[in-house]
């Protein structure tokens, strides 16, 4: 049996998590990570060891959705998988973004773009490239969601992904939405590269209960050595899929 000191009440989970008691109880509630309901008020608990595990990306209790498999790079892969592509050029940065997005768009996905500026525009000349006017319709539509970045602080950035990715899967009746969020314009939106990859570690157990598929975009010529191993740390399925697929 578990020792009552190793168990913390919502607001000490939240401390140890460094998020607000609202999203320690909608992730409890929602299976991301174990929970004890005690007392008659049936307050909530949680053992210290799963959140620990929660914050280091391990011991990932939700279970993926089934859904329609989509391809990253040539590699079927199911609703809840989120990875992270490396590269040090301008076509690096479309070789499996670009692709991703348009084969989701054509086949009537709801799809999420994360990227802003020069940026933005290198992704959606390169779309329109491959499906012309298709994708001005989808942006008027509301099928392909363009944004600068999720959020400037990790609950802002977990809360958008978690109402905007039920939401467009319903309204367009899709299995699964797709996004690419391209890091470098992430970075400009989240106070500190620090901030944002602890987004990343938390949103890799998150990704896992939405039915979608997500592509972090990491130019390795804006991030340092330290920062991009805890990217890699943060993305474990690209493991799963074989690093030579998203490295380019």
């Amino acid at each position: 049996m578990v020792a009552l000191t190793q168990m913390l009440n919502t607001a000490e989970a939240a401390d140890l998590l460094g998020v607000s008691e609202a999203s320690v109880r909608r992730w409890g509630d929602a299976g991301l990570f174990p929970m004890q309901r005690v007392g008659k008020r049936q307050d909530r608990r949680f053992q210290r060891a799963h959140l620990e595990a929660f914050l280091a990306g391990g011991s990932q209790t939700g279970t993926r959705l089934t859904s329609d498999t989509v391809t990253i790079a040539g590699a079927y892969v199911p609703a809840g998988t989120h990875v992270a592509t490396f590269y040090a050029s301008a076509a690096g940065r479309l070789r499996t973004a670009v692709p991703f997005l348009r084969d989701g768009l054509t086949a009537g996905q709801p799809c999420f773009l994360v990227a802003s500026g020069d940026l933005l525009e290198q992704y959606l000349k390169a779309l329109e490239a491959e499906i012309g006017k298709a994708v001005d319709e989808a942006i008027q539509r509301g099928q392909l969601v363009i944004a600068a970045g999720p959020g400037t602080t990790v609950e802002e950035a977990l809360a958008f992904w978690e109402e905007q990715v039920p939401a467009a899967t319903s309204r367009f009746k899709a299995p699964v939405a797709r996004a690419v969020g391209d890091m470098t314009s992430e970075k400009a939106v989240f106070p500190t590269v620090k901030v944002m990859l602890t987004y990343e570690q938390f949103f890799s157990v998150l990704a896992r209960r939405l039915p979608s598929v997500t592509i972090c975009q990491y130019d390795v010529r804006e991030f340092d050595g330290p920062s991009l191993l805890e990217a890699m740390k943060a993305h474990p399925d690209d493991f799963d899929i074989g690093m030579g697929r998203l490295v380019g």
